[in-house]
């Protein structure tokens, strides 16, 4: 038994956590000097988790990849959402890092999240901002070289959207509730 364990826990943790959404993609090189690019990677216990900026989903986080976006220079917020166990209530939190983003730079953004134990569990994600002031940032890059660069591929927004609407359409009256429903 001890060695079937023993082969077992390098197999699990050399293996990663893929969104169905997300695929392979291909380097955009170094930012134009009109546009900032950031780096978002989840580590590698990172189960798969959505990223959005200033509210609009823009890939996920998965575990030992990463996804890059060209943004316009200016302030982005980049957040996800969890929610809280069971006791706590079930109410949903956000991670959230604020970036003041410069024209012609490439910034750094590691996503990784956690579960609570037991009935009480939920799901916390977490973005850490790479500052030049960081312990990561002189290994963020070579780290990257063993990651999968992934993308979301395009129209999977629109997709999602329509898919949303769609339940909306299909949902029978009697499972909503209308702002007279309330006291």
């Amino acid at each position: 038994m001890r060695r079937l364990a023993a082969l077992w826990l390098p197999f699990m943790t050399c293996c990663a956590f893929r969104s169905s959404v997300m695929t392979d993609g291909a380097p955009k090189g170094l930012p134009s000097p009109d546009e900032a690019r950031v780096v978002i990677y989840g580590d590698a216990r990172t189960e798969p988790f959505p990223i959005y900026s200033n509210k609009e989903l823009v890939g996920y986080a998965e575990g030992r990849c990463f996804f890059e976006l060209s943004c316009e220079p200016g302030e982005h917020a980049f957040s996800s959402i969890g929610h809280k166990g069971l006791f706590e209530g079930g109410v949903a939190f956000e991670a959230v890092v604020i970036a003041t983003l410069a024209a012609g730079k490439t910034y750094f953004i590691r996503a990784h999240g956690a579960h609570g134990s037991g009935c009480n569990g939920g799901f916390h994600p977490m973005l850490h901002p790479i500052s030049c002031r960081s312990d990561e940032w002189d290994k963020v890059e070579r780290l990257l070289r063993r990651y999968q660069l992934r993308s979301l591929p395009e129209g999977t927004l629109a997709r999602i959207k329509a898919t949303e609407r769609g339940l909306l359409e299909l949902t029978p009256e009697g499972s909503r509730l209308n702002p007279e429903d309330g006291r």
